[in-house]
């Protein structure tokens, strides 16, 4: 499914959703054309790790249910407590948001190449729901 939005001169809200069963509990945010190698985790509390143009969030492993992602332009939709705050960077205007293999995922096409990211989880420890803020 592809979504298209416009930063900034959209109408707050959602802009794309998915609820899934995520393998091995990894839920991916990338450019989709990046290949990028994304950073292990620092620790094992760690929920969020990130590149430049990619990132990883720890949620829920499909064996023990699906997780719903939300991908949202305002703080008002987000549910949880925030994990990460940063910036991606979408040379292709596309963002792609799914699971590792790519089998179950969302792009939503966007109207520049560089994006401020916030995520909300529900749990600190395999989240049952993700909000994925985009901003200016």
């Amino acid at each position: 499914m592809v979504y298209r939005i416009d930063i900034g001169r959209e109408a707050p809200m959602r802009l794309a959703e998915l609820t899934a069963g995520f393998k091995w509990g990894v839920l991916l945010v990338k450019d989709a054309n990046s290949t990028e190698q994304i950073p292990n985790w620092s620790s094992p509390d760690e929920q969020v790790t990130a590149a430049n143009s990619a990132l990883v969030i720890r949620v829920m492993p499909d064996d023990e249910g699906n997780v719903d992602v939300q991908v949202v332009n305002d703080s008002k939709e987000v549910r949880g407590m925030r994990y990460f705050s940063g910036h991606l960077a979408v040379p292709s205007k596309t963002l792609k948001v799914g699971d590792a293999l790519g089998e179950q995922s969302v792009n939503v096409v966007l109207d520049k190449e560089n994006i401020g990211v916030e995520i909300y989880l529900d749990e600190p420890m395999q989240a049952t729901c993700v909000s994925l803020l985009i901003r200016d």
